[in-house]
Order: C-alpha cells, then structure tokens, then sequence
C-alpha cells in the first residue's frame, strides 16, 4: 500500500472512530501515521478534533496550530476555535469560528459552535443574529437538527421564555437516541427550565432520565465514606510522613472549586495578566492524587517520586506559557490535592 494510500485509510478510520464517538482510537489511530510524517496538516486537523472531543484543549489548540501553519482551512480553525472557547478564551474563539464560517459556509456545525461561543460570553444578540439562519433553513419541525433547537433553547431561556424553551426541546429530542451526548444534554437544559418555572419534580425526573441514559450512577453515601477516608488518612502528621518535593517554585497556580463556582473566571482573569497564563484544564494533578489515594486504600506504598512528579508538571506547564511568571490549572480535581 502507497503512503498516500495508508493515509487516506488512517484518516478514514479515525473518522469512523469519532463518529462513535471513541476519540481515544482516533487519536491513536492518528498518532500512528504522524510518527512517519509529522507535519501533515490533514492528520494534525483530524489529532486536534480528536484531542479536543477528549477535553485535551490545550494539547487540540497546539496541534490545530501546527496544522495551519501549513495552510488555512477550516476544520482546524473551527476546532482551535471551539477548543479555546472551553479554555474561556472567548476573543481567540470568535476569531477562530468566524473565520472558519468564511471558509466553509454551507457547514452548519461551525456556525452552530459560533452561536454556542457567543451565548456563552454572553453576547446574546450576535448568538441569535448568527442563530437566524440556521432557523430559516430548518423551519421548525421534526426535520430540524437537534443541535439548532438546542441553542435555540438556550436562548430563549435567556429572554424568560422557558415554556417555549422545554416545547422546542420536547420536540427535537424525539429522534435522538438515548444515550448519547446530545440527548442528555438537551435533557438536562429541559431540567434546568423546568427548575426555574418551578416543576422541580418534572425537572428532576428529566436530570435523572438523563444519568440513565448514559448509564451513571451515583452514591452519596459511598462518596462521603470516600471523601472521610481521605480526610482521615492526610492528617499533619501523614502529610509530614509523606515529605515534599522540595520544588519552591512559584510558577504553577491552583484554582479550586465545584463546578458553577467561577474557576473559569478566576483562569480568565489570570489568563489577562500580561505575565500570567491559564491553560484550562490539566489533569495531571488529578490523576497522580487519585493514584496516591488509590496506593494508600490498598496500603501500598506511594507511587512516584514527588520531586520528579512536580518537576514534571512545572516543565510540562512552562510549555504551555514559556512566557508566563504565573500559570494557572483550573481543573476541578484539583480539590483533591
């Protein structure tokens, strides 16, 4: 088989893995073909989207760049620009999904992240003028795209419209299959309208049908059985026991909090600073706390080394923002620290 040919059979497979919704094997399938030619921006566009459907932003906003170095088009546009829009780089995002709608008018999913970017920021007015559209070509009906009702939705609960809100939900979750990202995620919008219009029990039951339909379940008593042990077991005296890197850097930053909270403003304002940056959300804190709990749980002993697991994450960081004096990690595991 010609060069050519496997990268043609690589891109078409990673495609049928994203569209199953398995970006691990796309990337992996990617990764594969990147190692003999690095710079092909076909391959880099698909690693990005890959990338940034694992929550990876970061690493998707890197590699749609390398992409475009080598000339412009609109996938890895669109999907640098979705990528920093999860980051809070609202700006860069717009700028991004614009120009990426110059290039490729006729897709509605660009303009459809376009929309999503704008009711996110807030600029509520622009999210429904680019929305306009999309509602013109698909009238209302069983024929118009999920994803359209969806933000439509959205923005009618801005106006204080929630009825009209949960009926044009109601109507385009119909054909959507159970299970997948879309049907929970309109059925969750549904529960938070039908929440602030006071049907709590209806809007618990559309939260709930949701979880089922993914398959998550969650124990309350479980998590503070789990959440008491970790108390218990990191006391001041474990703490000292456990020793510290003895890394003094002050580079990385941070920031705790439950979801809804405001980390993604506190990581906006940092990201302002002119000798700041925040990266979004990085998860290798995280993992290496979960792999100390789960170490200590089986009363083994800790895995790694400190020193080198710090130095690991300030030089991966320092990467991200060789420029920076502060950089900041907005990840919700970071509670678990």
């Amino acid at each position: 088989m010609s060069s050519a040919a496997a990268r043609d059979r690589t891109l078409s497979e990673a495609w049928q893995h994203l569209s199953s919704g398995r970006p691990d094997l796309a990337l992996a399938a990617v990764e594969r073909h990147l190692r003999l030619d690095p710079g092909d921006p076909q391959l880099l566009s698909m690693a990005s989207r890959a990338l940034n459907e694992r929550g990876e932003h970061e690493r998707a906003v890197e590699t749609a760049t390398r992409a475009l170095a080598r000339g412009e088009q609109a996938e890895p546009l669109w999907v640098r620009g979705d990528a920093q829009r999860a980051l809070g780089r609202t700006d860069g995002a717009v700028a991004d999904l614009r120009r990426a709608m110059q290039l490729a008018p006729e897709v509605d999913d660009v303009r459809l992240r376009l929309v999503a970017t704008l009711e996110e920021a807030g600029l509520r007015e622009e999210a429904s003028s680019e929305l306009e559209p999309l509602l013109e070509r698909h009238p209302a009906g069983p024929d118009r795209p999920a994803r359209v009702s969806y933000e439509r939705a959205k923005l009618l609960m801005h106006e204080g419209l929630h009825a009209e809100a949960i009926e044009e939900l109601d109507a385009a979750i119909r054909p959507v299959r159970p299970g997948t990202a879309p049907f929970a995620m309109m059925l969750h919008l549904r529960a938070k309208a039908l929440d602030r219009i006071g049907r709590y029990d209806e809007a618990w039951e559309s939260a709930m049908r949701a979880h089922r339909s993914r398959g998550i379940t969650f124990d309350p008593d479980a998590m503070v059985a789990a959440t008491d042990a970790i108390i218990a077991r990191w006391n001041r005296a474990s703490l000292a026991d456990a020793g510290t890197s003895g890394i003094n850097d002050p580079l990385p930053v941070l920031v705790c909090g439950m979801p809804r909270s405001g980390t993604s403003l506190v990581d906006q304002i940092v990201h302002a600073h002119p000798r700041a940056a925040g990266v979004g959300e990085l998860d290798l804190v995280e993992r290496w706390a979960e792999s100390v709990d789960e170490a200590t749980r089986m009363g083994v002993t800790l895995p790694g080394d400190a020193r080198r697991v710090a130095r690991r994450y300030i030089d991966h960081i320092r990467r991200l923002a060789p420029a920076a004096e502060r950089i900041s990690n907005k990840a919700l595991g970071n509670v678990r620290v």
